[in-house]
């Protein structure tokens, strides 16, 4: 039953005890209390309630990261075009119970897991993201295979100098010569 004002009161009393609030991760902000937020319309208060944490946590430089969910139209979308639907996310409002959160986000980026052939595989998309300059094209989206025994999940790559991301579901990895990019459509 947390509300903004609690979640802005709960931050304040870390601050007050002399620690430093860098980032919070919250599972999931869309299941706070609205309670305060403005509900003219259908979604307003969800957008309000993002729109009110973004305010403190960008004033107070909080890094807020929260999940939400996509709704039941990105679901049908995802059924008619299992290959590619991730691309067609960024920009569409394609979330649970209001369309217009996008306009609240700073940044936003879309996981997918999909199987095919030869494994399963991690899908990455860096949708919007303001204040951090501009993203070429071919570094918004990356592929991780999930690995079977003896590893089991994502692989460990971040002291290794080799590149285990794939460009495209099903391409090598980086390191084994990779392949076009998600974007190439030349054949």
């Amino acid at each position: 039953m947390i509300t903004y004002r609690k979640y802005t009161a709960h931050m304040e009393d870390y601050k007050a005890k002399g620690f430093e609030v860098c980032a919070v991760i919250c599972d999931y902000l869309g299941m706070f209390n609205r309670e305060g937020c403005n509900n003219a319309a259908a979604g307003d208060d969800i957008q309000d309630l993002h729109r009110r944490v973004r305010e403190y946590t960008s004033a107070n430089r909080i890094a807020h990261i929260t999940a939400h969910q996509l709704s039941t139209q990105a679901k049908e979308h995802s059924r008619m075009k299992p290959d590619d639907w991730i691309f067609d996310m960024p920009g569409k409002g394609f979330y649970q119970g209001c369309k217009k959160i996008d306009d609240e986000l700073d940044g936003e980026c879309y996981v997918n897991k999909r199987i095919v052939a030869n494994g399963a595989y991690l899908e990455f998309l860096w949708g919007k993201h303001r204040k951090v300059g501009s993203t070429a094209e071919k570094d918004k989206y990356f592929a991780l295979k999930f690995y079977e025994h003896p590893m089991y999940g994502i692989p460990y790559d971040l002291d290794l100098e080799d590149d285990l991301s794939c460009k495209t579901v099903g391409a090598k990895s980086q390191a084994d010569g990779g392949g076009r990019e998600w974007f190439d459509l030349a054949a």
